[in-house]
Order: structure tokens, then C-alpha cells, then sequence
């Protein structure tokens, strides 16, 4: 689902402080029923558009420059886009790791696997620089990820319909490596501002419990998008250092998109969520 402002530095946009593993006891096996998870009702597989998810304004309305700021990509990377759709994240990916990485594009649906595949084509015929793109048709309980074999696992408005979350989620951890990180975006549930059905968002609280109760940690947290959530985690056994998890609060006036960050864009600080 997904041509951008240079990288500025991720400390300016996050940076870490201390945090503990949860126990691996805490990590459940299945959906406490079917259709729940963990207190939340799970959203039905929306039918998107797939004109709309590749509309030229999106990246000015989501601020995809501060997302990507925050992502910190490197040429030579592998990024895994989970829930790809047709690929308007997974060609940006493509072009960040650019030479030498690796894109893996994964989705449900074939149809929107083959325009993405047509997107990329189009792409490569007027000389856009990127890397190939590996599309791979998914399960609802499987990712199909090398195993360890992701740097960067992105999730942009997809988590929250996966049917089997913990599944899921599992096999996504095996994908990375030790210091590999997993980015969760979805759209706020605490703003009603938020012109989107309530099981079409979640709250940091929300998606944090269940990201803890699967082996992940938090390592970096984005609040100056203009309506999603954006939370890093990497292995609760790996070496990156955890953040408390700030509850989400209204920013100010965003940073302009050619400039410096402001404090629109605060670093990771705060105590530990307890919505």
C-alpha cells in the first residue's frame, strides 16, 4: 500500500531508553475467540480501492516523509511489506534500499500482487532507481517471510484485520534477525478527528499489548503523522534497548515538509501506557 524528502536523522525522531522483556508465558497461542483478540474486536478485511491506495496526494496527506525519516532505511537492507496491496509502500521501500537490498511484497490477494507488479514495471521502463520486488501471495496465518531474513518488517493499516494475530505475529518474529524491527501503522482510535470506522483503528495501548504479549519489544514510537500511530518493536530477545510506551496526545502544527522536525515530532519519553 504506499518521491520523498531526504533522510534526516532517526534520533531526531526517536530514540531509546529502557525497557523490560515481557515473559514468554504472556505470549498467547490463539484468539481468545473467534473474531476477538485480546479485549479488541478484530475488523473485517475492508475493500479498498486500489486507485484510492495509490492516489498521487496520499504521501502529502500521511506525511510518508516523516514515516520514512523514521524507518531509517539503508541501501542493502531487506524490508518486507506485509498487507502490500499494490504496492504504493513497497516501491518506496524498493527505492530506499536501493543498490543491493531486497523487497519482499506479501498480500492476500493476487489481483492487487499482480498490480503491483505492473506498478513496478512501469516504474523500471522511465529509469526509477530500485531494487526488484518480490511479490509472494500470503495466508491468513502465514506472512510467507524468509525466516530471519527481514531487517524491516512494515504493517501500514494492515494489522488490525489479520484474522490470526498471534499466528501471525509469530511467524513474523521469525523473520527477523536479532536486530531486525517490525512497524506497525494504523490509524488512531483515540482522535475522533479520525474519519475512519472504528474497527479500522487502534490505539497505541491496544496495539502494544498485543505486540508485548507476542515477543516484541518497543523500541521507537512516531507521533507527528497526521492521523496514524506509528510503533517500532524489535525481538524481546534481541539487543535493541526498550522505550515506555507514551500515550498518545494532540501535536501541534506539523513539521513543514521541507524543513527541520519540530517538537511536533517528540522523542520517545514518557511512563509506561496504563489505558
Amino acid at each position: 500500500m504506499r518521491p520523498l524528502l531526504a533522510l534526516i536523522p532517526l534520533a531526531s525522531l526517536l530514540f531509546a531508553g529502557c525497557g523490560a522483556s515481557p515473559d514468554a508465558t504472556d505470549r498467547p497461542a490463539t484468539a481468545e475467540r473467534a473474531g476477538r483478540y485480546l479485549g479488541r474486536t478484530i475488523a473485517p478485511t475492508a475493500e479498498a480501492d486500489p486507485a484510492h491506495l495509490v492516489r498521487t496526494e496520499r504521501a502529502r496527506e500521511e506525511r510518508i516523509d516523516l514515516l520514512y525519516r523514521a524507518l531509517n532505511l539503508t541501501p542493502g537492507m531487506t524490508a518486507c511489506d506485509v498487507g502490500a496491496g499494490n504496492g504504493f509502500h513497497s516501491l518506496e521501500l524498493a527505492r530506499r534500499v536501493y543498490p543491493g537490498g531486497r523487497v519482499i511484497a506479501t498480500d492476500l490477494v493476487p489481483s492487487l500482487l499482480a498490480a503491483l507488479r505492473e506498478r513496478v514495471a512501469v516504474a523500471q521502463a522511465t529509469g526509477d532507481p530500485m531494487v526488484e520486488i518480490e511479490t509472494i501471495e500470503s495466508t491468513p496465518t502465514d506472512a510467507k517471510l524468509p525466516e530471519g531474513g527481514c531487517h524491516l518488517v512494515l504493517l501500514v493499516a494492515a494489522y488490525h484485520e489479520f484474522g490470526h494475530p498471534a499466528e501471525m505475529l509469530a511467524q513474523i518474529r521469525a523473520a527477523l534477525p536479532a536486530d531486525g524491527r517490525v512497524a506497525i501503522v494504523e490509524y488512531r482510535a483515540e482522535d475522533r478527528a479520525v474519519a475512519m470506522k472504528r474497527a479500522h483503528k487502534m490505539k497505541k495501548a491496544q496495539i502494544h499489548r498485543e505486540m508485548k504479549a507476542n515477543g516484541f519489544r518497543l523500541i521507537g514510537q512516531l507521533d507527528a503523522l497526521p492521523t496514524q500511530h506509528a510503533l517500532l518493536y524489535g525481538r524481546d530477545d534481541g539487543p535493541r534497548p526498550g522505550v515506555a510506551l507514551r500515550a498518545w496526545r494532540r501535536a501541534g502544527s506539523l513539521p513543514p515538509i521541507e524543513g527541520e522536525a519540530t517538537d511536533a515530532a517528540r522523542p520517545v519519553d514518557g511512563d509506561e501506557d496504563s489505558e
